[in-house]
């Protein structure tokens, strides 16, 4: 008997490390569970007047900027840099170009599938996508089942929807057949705003364990490091630079790992020839750590599932409710910090990590179980 496919769509397979390990998460496991699995590698984007004046506008700044002597960061070079992240995509995750640059993918491609999984990842978030291509409004009369798993709307609220996004919002989602997300504000959202009752699961990264990325690409290859402070930082401040020394000082650590999906953005003289890390280098920062320092959700993820003692000083910018959620189903609420003068009160004590794995663990068979069900039924 043929598999039934299933085709996941989540946010686009770029630079983001812990975007990457949720995708390939969420694919293995649904792999493991007997299906044909596909992710969306480009994700379907909004389509305003800003993105398409870039669209035709860069290509002229580029080469303004290299007639000037100057090296813009062009696509190719883009490329270039994180070839590494690129071919671990390239190895581990089967991935197809779902939506072809469209809103509405080609009957051709929807006919393929049995099963559409949205998620995870923030994929009700207006600011990265095009919300409605994750409610499925491709879909008309394709029979097929549709879950959500661990979506997210990335705040706490939805006003930066617009009045049609809610509209069809409205239609589709009592469409799904089963909906679960990754934070209490959208189970909240879910009831509140629409009358549908969701179920909370864990983000896909937490249905593997750290022995299951301890397997990833030779890391047992890259040489362990000792008393290192592990830093994957998204956003890069003062007050940050100022804590980062604090801990390497007062710790006594010789080493220091410091990973950035935006390393353009924090080192302006970067060299030409950079390469950014590969998986396997990221995920052995987690593994090495004395102390993980990091501003990052999949940097939480990862230092509680190395059971790291570390700290994370949270960007509201950037969506609070998904920290706040895990931190509180978890119980390490203590170690969000919004600046540096919080950071002593947050590591008082340390994490009683014999107490938290079997929280994840319940957690996990639970997540795991609603996958399956969903997937089954």
């Amino acid at each position: 008997m043929d598999k039934k496919k299933v085709v996941i769509l989540t946010l686009p397979l770029e630079n983001n490390y812990g975007g990457l390990a949720q995708a390939y998460a969420l694919q293995k496991v649904i792999v493991s569970l007997g299906f044909d699995v596909e992710t969306d590698r480009n994700a379907c984007k909004n389509k305003t007047w800003k993105n398409n004046f870039l669209w035709c506008y860069l290509p002229v700044r580029y080469k303004l900027l290299e007639m000037q002597g100057r090296k813009p960061l062009t696509p190719k070079r883009r490329k270039k840099r994180w070839k590494n992240l690129i071919s671990f995509v390239e190895r581990n995750i089967k991935t197809v170009d779902f939506f072809r640059g469209r809103n509405h993918p080609s009957t051709i491609n929807i006919k393929k599938y049995d099963i559409f999984v949205v998620g995870s990842d923030q994929v009700w978030r207006k600011e990265y996508v095009r919300v409605q291509s994750y409610f499925l409004d491709f879909l008309k009369n394709h029979q097929c089942k549709k879950i959500a798993y661990a979506a997210s709307f990335g705040k706490d609220n939805i006003e930066e929807w617009s009045d049609e996004d809610r509209i069809v919002a409205e239609l589709l989602l009592p469409k799904f057949d089963t909906i679960s997300v990754r934070e209490k504000s959208g189970v909240e959202i879910l009831n509140n705003e629409f009358g549908i009752k969701s179920s909370l699961v864990l983000d896909p990264t937490m249905l593997l364990t750290k022995d299951d990325y301890l397997k990833i690409d030779n890391i047992d290859s890259i040489p362990p490091k000792n008393k290192l402070l592990y830093c994957y930082i998204m956003d890069l401040t003062e007050d940050k630079i100022k804590l980062i020394n604090h801990i390497k000082e007062e710790m006594s650590l010789n080493e220091m790992l410091f990973i950035s999906p935006k390393m353009e953005q924090i080192d302006k003289n970067l060299s030409d020839d950079f390469v950014y890390p590969s998986m396997a280098e990221w995920l052995s920062g987690f593994r090495d750590a004395d102390f993980v320092f990091t501003d990052s959700f999949h940097g939480t993820v990862f230092s509680i599932l190395f059971n790291k003692q570390f700290v994370c000083y949270c960007n509201e910018s950037r969506g609070l409710s998904r920290f706040q959620s895990l931190y509180e189903v978890i119980g390490l609420k203590g170690r969000m910090i919004f600046n540096s003068q919080e950071y002593d009160k947050a590591i008082e004590s340390e994490i009683d990590y014999c107490e938290v794995n079997k929280i994840v663990s319940n957690l996990r068979s639970d997540s795991l179980a609603f996958l399956a069900k969903g997937l089954y039924a």
